[in-house]
């Protein structure tokens, strides 16, 4: 990752405890510091966000709390998962459109609530976030409230009309009897496009990877992680085991 050194960067030790964090593919950082962060709605927000937003987390405690949500979604999509494919678009699609289906929904949150305990399911989650994160970075965005982002602002998954035991499956640590969004899971404004200027390229010492990002995060959080978060417990332990082979 030495070509990393031509962007903006900054060490996380030198940030606040407040700061914007935001992780993408590292081969998106080209485009990113030419023509700043589009919005856009990803492939695994198919059928479930609105509207084109740029999402960030507010914070090493809450970026924590977004990665222990992302692995449970990780979890639940993984149904939609086809031999030889990481996502068939068209059988996730089908499935986030049953979500909304009143009559549908205990069959689906039961099916979630399986695929959370299959340990099985849970490694090779664990080993596609290990993926990611190895070919990720993180960026620290500077924005400013009103202009960028407003806290009155909903939440769409919450706003949705899915059923609010699976959200509570998903939003291990959150409020989901409420709209409004939460500093783990913020957006900013729909369709505002993130400035060249107000991003920086995150690194700890040397390093870039999100995935050393995250194990300097875990190092750094006033939250009990194997307590409150315990799939992210799950996968530093994963993690560990691995390494001592």
């Amino acid at each position: 990752m030495s070509d990393l050194e031509q962007y903006d960067s900054i060490d996380i030790k030198e940030l606040p405890k407040n700061t914007y964090f935001h992780y993408t593919n590292i081969n998106n950082l080209e485009s990113i510091f030419q023509d700043g962060l589009v919005p856009a709605i990803g492939e695994n927000a198919m059928g479930i966000e609105k509207s084109e937003k740029i999402f960030f987390t507010v914070g090493i405690t809450n970026s924590l709390i977004l990665m222990e949500s992302w692995i449970r979604w990780l979890i639940a999509k993984s149904a939609a998962d086809m031999p030889g494919k990481k996502l068939d678009k068209p059988i996730y699609k089908f499935a986030t459109w049953l979500l909304k289906i009143k009559i549908f929904q205990p069959i689906m949150t039961f099916v979630v609530k399986c695929e959370l305990k299959s340990k099985r399911i849970r490694i090779k989650q664990y080993k596609n976030l290990k993926e990611i994160l190895d070919n990720s970075v993180y960026l620290a965005l500077d924005l400013e409230y009103y202009s960028d982002y407003s806290l009155n602002d909903i939440d769409e998954v919450k706003n949705a009309n899915f059923d609010r035991k699976l959200l509570k499956l998903m939003y291990k640590v959150g409020n989901v009897e409420d709209d409004y969004m939460e500093y783990w899971n913020m957006h900013t404004y729909s369709g505002k496009t993130i400035e060249p200027e107000k991003i920086h390229l995150l690194k700890i010492e040397e390093s870039y990877k999100a995935s050393d990002i995250l194990e300097y995060m875990r190092k750094n959080t006033e939250i009990k992680i194997k307590r409150d978060l315990p799939f992210l417990y799950g996968y530093f332990k994963w993690l560990k085991k691995i390494d001592e082979k």
